[in-house]
């Protein structure tokens, strides 16, 4: 049932229940009001009959007296003697009646001065209201007056009572079903718009607000509704916000972030994790050991949810040559699991530089242990054989003396390259010509280059100046020169040009050495790598002079790479932004 029926419905029972209990009580109540309210009147006529009576005389008078009152009142009057006879009566032969001492009204009046009845009359057969009054006669005796109705008046009274209150109850019951309506359909279109209002806002629209009309109650319902609309605006402006800055966060993040339902369903993906993992297609709805194929990381899940507790691990992703850790965080609610949250973060190149870490101590330590050891030995045999001649002692003083050059080579090219590689390192800049720092190492070199019979050229364009420091510059040229004399055989050739190339300085040393093999050129200006190593020792390098070239070029702004081909030489190219 709608709202308007059910309270027309009660409207209209409560006015059928109330008609129904008039109709039901009214004649009960009713008839004894008419009878009480006659009798008042009939008891009022018949005091003002007394005093008339009062002084009458005689028997004949009041006979007269009562035919005229009767008539002039329209009741039936009686004048009773003191011996109960009547003397008197406007409706009846008076001297063929009875004595009338025995009535109940005429009893109580001379027992309490007042009587009253409703009985059947003997003398007319028909049911009257008697009411009765004594007075005092002339000879000082207390006669009786007593004036009666018709109990058929009351009866036709009560009737016509009744049939106007049927009526006017007829109308109001009409009026009630005018009102219920009236009432029942403001009641429910006040109701049917906040309805209406709720499943706007329900469906998505959340602008929608109710008004407040009808009654009270209806009104503080209606502001409620509103209220609670905007504070649901309100929370939901707030949850978007957070759910907008939660995003950004996480597709700003450089791990890669994915979020999981219990059953391994892939529900959210952050833009680092896409790339982290090279996935460029659909990956929400997917399931996890479909977008990343690791046994190890399925199982972690799984435990993960099972556990209700966080998990780590690390996966080496051959084929994307990728090391990964990785941390799984199950999403508790209340005593369950709703999800899991898998934070990737790529540790492929602290994996490259703690190989390199511990690459660098094992070269460190071989590096200082060969000198050390040939130092100590020679030492140790110079303390002990004290009749060895002065030309062994000469030699061992001068392999001691050459392994000590040899660690302090070492030591310095250690400090300044971590000084390189931490930026501690302050470069003075001037304007210099490269020409000219190049012609510099290069005299510097002379002997080196004739001892091995090396043929060299200086080809440069006019104004090649840069920016630079001057110790810094020859150290580059200085260290590649001498790589290209160490490792080009007797007869071969080096080779420097100077070229302007697109606002930058390109510098060119070139060889007729023996090369470098393909497989090593990416590692080439790694620190202690050597293509060979024990040759690399016995002509007295560190193997830190190209790292020191590149950190040293890098510094001032520029490239270096390298070109080379296995019995054919080596071409070291490095570019620096011109002046």
């Amino acid at each position: 049932m709608t709202l308007r029926l059910q309270v027309f419905s009660v409207v209209l029972a409560i006015s059928a229940m109330l008609l129904i209990s008039l109709d039901v009580l009214l004649p009960g109540r009713l008839q004894p009001y008419l009878v009480e309210q006659f009798s008042k009147e009939l008891k009022q006529e018949a005091l003002l009959i007394k005093n008339s009576l009062e002084t009458s005389g005689s028997d004949l008078q009041m006979r007269e007296f009562a035919n005229r009152i009767g008539s002039l009142l329209g009741r039936r009057v009686t004048i009773i003697s003191p011996d109960g006879q009547v003397v008197g009566d406007n409706s009846a032969d008076s001297t063929r009646m009875e004595n009338h001492n025995a009535r109940p009204e005429v009893q109580q009046a001379r027992r309490s001065g007042f009587g009253q009845s409703v009985r059947h009359s003997n003398t007319l057969g028909r049911d009257m209201v008697y009411v009765a009054v004594p007075f005092r006669t002339y000879q000082g005796g207390t006669g009786i007056v007593r004036l009666s109705l018709e109990f058929s008046v009351i009866q036709d009274a009560r009737e016509e009572v009744r049939h106007v209150i049927y009526w006017l109850s007829f109308l109001a019951f009409l009026a009630s079903i005018v009102l219920a309506y009236l009432l029942s359909h403001g009641i429910s279109r006040s109701a049917a718009a906040m309805a209406k209002t709720a499943k706007t806002v329900a469906s998505g629209d959340l602008q929608a607000r109710t008004t407040m009309k009808g009654p009270l109650e209806l009104q503080v319902l209606g502001r409620a509704l509103n209220q609670m609309t905007d504070r649901l605006v309100s929370q939901l402006q707030h949850n978007a916000a957070e759910r907008q800055r939660l995003r950004t966060i996480l597709e700003g993040m450089g791990e890669g972030v994915l979020m999981m339902d219990p059953h391994g369903n892939v529900e959210f993906i952050n833009p680092a994790c896409r790339q982290m993992l090279d996935l460029p297609g659909q990956v929400q709805g997917r399931k996890m050991i479909e977008v990343v194929r690791q046994l190890e990381l399925e199982k972690a899940m799984h435990h993960a949810v099972t556990a209700k507790r966080s998990q780590k691990l690390e996966l080496e992703l051959q084929a994307l040559r990728k090391d990964v850790s990785v941390n799984l965080y199950p999403i508790l609610k209340e005593s369950s699991v709703s999800g899991v949250v898998v934070v990737f973060q790529d540790v492929t190149e602290l994996r490259r530089l703690e190989n390199l870490r511990k690459d660098f101590v094992a070269n460190v330590s071989h590096e200082l242990r060969t000198p050390l050891t040939s130092i100590r030995g020679y030492a140790e045999t110079l303390l002990s054989e004290a009749d060895l001649d002065e030309r062994t002692r000469h030699e061992f003083h001068s392999i001691i003396y050459k392994n000590a050059t040899r660690l302090s080579a070492l030591i310095n090219d250690l400090l300044q390259l971590s000084s390189l590689e931490s930026r501690r390192e302050t470069l003075e800049r001037e304007t210099l010509d490269l020409r000219e720092v190049a012609q510099s190492v290069l005299t510097s070199m002379h002997n080196s280059l004739a001892d091995k019979k090396l043929k060299c050229s200086l080809v440069s364009d006019p104004e090649v100046t840069v920016q630079g420091n001057r110790r810094g510059l020859e150290q580059v040229f200085y260290n590649l020169l001498d790589n290209a004399i160490k490792y080009t055989p007797e007869g071969g050739s080096v080779d420097v040009k100077i070229h302007k190339n697109e606002g930058k300085i390109r510098v060119a040393i070139k060889d007729t050495g023996i090369g470098i093999p393909a497989e090593d050129l990416p590692r080439i200006f790694e620190r202690f790598y050597r293509v060979d190593k024990s040759r690399s020792r016995e002509m007295g390098g560190t193997g830190l002079g190209l790292s020191i070239v590149k950190h040293l070029v890098q510094l001032h702004g520029g490239t270096i790479e390298v070109e080379s081909r296995p019995n054919e030489g080596s071409t070291f190219i490095f570019q620096l932004p011109i002046a």
